[in-house]
């Protein structure tokens, strides 16, 4: 069953709200399971990460399946300078190799970072949903896909009430679904769902529109509901990347609470390489947008969030662009890498900065070369 979250906070108001019901427990042992993206087929979740690894040579890629992300650095003896390139990862699975790899616990934040990353590089209406010469057509299956291997291929999906993912295994690409997409992990964990080329619109209601994890999300245009995409507590992985989520809906005057990903809980998660904007301006009853990437632990413990190549979208609307998983029932190995800011109309992305909740000392948790949008190194607040 899918339980009501109100994990949100207020439009602008700096306090956590509290959410409703009672914090479910630290998510399950992971569930090894099968993800097929561009032809290749891959074993989803990743190994549980009880260690932070970092490559540092002098051309160094830094590879979580199934994505690449390739900084350049320059070393020397006393010091490390580091030019971010300009060029996000591209939306492939080509898979590179470094030639060497050391693990380490140490913290770290940016020093000095240059970016002149193009507008048009990052995830948007020309490179994301259904591509260029697909014509749609109707999609006559059910609304609950109850048959693993399903794959759904160029179809126009009406489900109003959401189309429902009931199996392992499940394909949705090259398609456009009118209505919400649920993986039901309270139920069972096995239930899985790969996301590509498509488009989902979440519709006019108080709910996400892609829920509550065991997906792997690639180029996609999500928009409308209350956030882009939930992964929550029960969920084994969330990988979201190449991907642009806007447009969240909410009446006016409502105290609805919004934000773009929104991570209640749950293991392995990766949000790289996306465009995320909560759009909407706050109300006069307070509602309104929490943040762009929220790591809010309401209802298990966040235990391995990589945060890596996203462009988080600026809006005095908003309270932070980011919260980084340091509240309620806490986190661990949360990594943000190579994130851009914009600065907005008041300098400060939110209405009161750009990030707030991610703890540098805390247990695996890394916080590298996080520009704003004009290049200059932004650094985190405990």
């Amino acid at each position: 069953m899918i339980k009501k979250r109100w994990a949100l906070i207020g439009a602008i108001s700096p306090i956590l709200a509290v959410g409703i019901g009672a914090a479910a427990a630290a998510s399950a042992d992971p569930i090894g399971v099968t993800c097929s993206i561009d032809g290749q087929t891959l074993t989803c979740p990743l190994p549980s990460p009880q260690t932070v690894t970092q490559t540092t040579t002098v051309e160094r890629t830094v590879t979580a399946p199934p994505v690449t992300v390739t900084e350049t650095k320059t070393v020397t003896s006393s010091s490390v300078s580091s030019t971010v390139e300009s060029t996000p990862p591209p939306a492939s699975t080509d898979i590179t190799s470094s030639s060497s790899t050391t693990t380490t616990t140490e913290k770290s934040t940016s020093t000095s970072v240059a970016t002149t990353t193009p507008a048009s590089s990052w995830p948007g209406a020309s490179n994301t949903g259904v591509p260029a010469g697909i014509d749609l057509v109707a999609y006559a299956g059910p609304c609950r896909v109850t048959t693993a291997g399903t794959v759904i291929d160029g179809k126009m999906i009406n489900c109003p009430t959401g189309l429902a993912i009931a199996a392992s295994n499940v394909t949705v690409k090259n398609s456009k679904v009118n209505g919400r997409v649920i993986v039901d992990t309270d139920t069972n964990q096995s239930w899985s769902l790969t996301l590509q080329d498509s488009e989902v619109d979440g519709g006019p209601y108080n709910l996400p529109t892609i829920t509550n994890g065991n997906v792997l999300v690639v180029r996609a245009n999500l928009y409308g509901g209350h956030n882009g995409v939930e992964c929550q507590e029960h969920s084994s992985y969330c990988i979201v990347r190449d991907s642009w989520i806007h447009g969240q809906y909410i009446p006016a005057g409502s105290d609805w609470h919004l934000g773009g990903i929104l991570v209640s809980g749950g293991t392995n998660i990766q949000l790289i390489h996306n465009r995320v904007h909560c759009e909407p301006p706050a109300t006069s009853a307070d509602g309104g947008c929490t943040g762009d990437i929220n790591i809010l632990p309401d209802f298990g413990v966040v235990s391995g969030a990589l945060v890596d190549s996203n462009l988080l979208m600026a809006s005095t609307g908003l309270s932070y662009c980011t919260y980084g998983g340091n509240l309620k029932l806490g986190s661990d190995h949360v990594v943000y890498r190579n994130n851009v800011f914009e600065r907005g109309s008041n300098g400060k992305c939110g209405a009161y900065g750009p990030v707030t909740g991610f703890n540098i000392n805390g247990i695996g948790n890394e916080w590298t070369n996080n520009v704003w949008d004009d290049g200059s190194p932004l650094r985190p607040v405990n």
